[in-house]
């Protein structure tokens, strides 16, 4: 799929020719393969939808769209949810920030690449406002940006 304001630019979009029974019918199959239990978002679904298949979004965190009214619905049933909201914000306050990328040369020309790691450590930083990372996510973490 082409992104029509990104020339040369390829987007993955895996869900997007996925109806939202399939979508729930491969996270049910695989949520034990995963060792994780999904009825809690399962629960945050139905609560802004007729059950699970009435309501769908993507990834909270991506920021091709500017707002994610799913999420911020969610976070009017459940407040807890505000520092994702926030969070997702801030992602998308960066995403355009043409200072906060790196400089990338290919083939003679250059283009706008990766994030800075100050921007990198800011992001991190936030993350960690809201959640606890273990130690050994941080130096995976770091040991990326340091082949970077």
């Amino acid at each position: 799929m082409k992104y029509e304001k990104l020339s040369d630019c390829t987007v993955y979009a895996p869900l997007l020719n996925l109806n939202t029974s399939e979508i729930w019918e491969y996270l049910s199959y695989n949520e034990r393969k995963w060792g994780i239990n999904l009825q809690h978002l399962k629960d945050l679904y139905s609560i802004v939808s007729d059950g699970v298949n009435g309501f769908r979004t993507g990834c909270w965190v991506c920021t091709l769209i500017k707002r994610d009214k799913s999420l911020e619905r969610l976070m009017e049933k459940q407040p807890e949810l505000k520092p994702l909201v926030e969070f997702r914000n801030l992602l998308v306050g960066i995403r355009d920030n043409r200072e906060l990328r790196q400089r990338v040369e290919r083939k003679g020309k250059s283009y706008l690449g990766p994030l800075t790691i100050e921007t990198r450590k800011r992001i991190l930083n936030d993350v960690e406002r809201i959640w606890h990372l273990p130690k050994e996510e941080k130096e995976a973490i770091f040991e990326i940006w340091r082949g970077q």
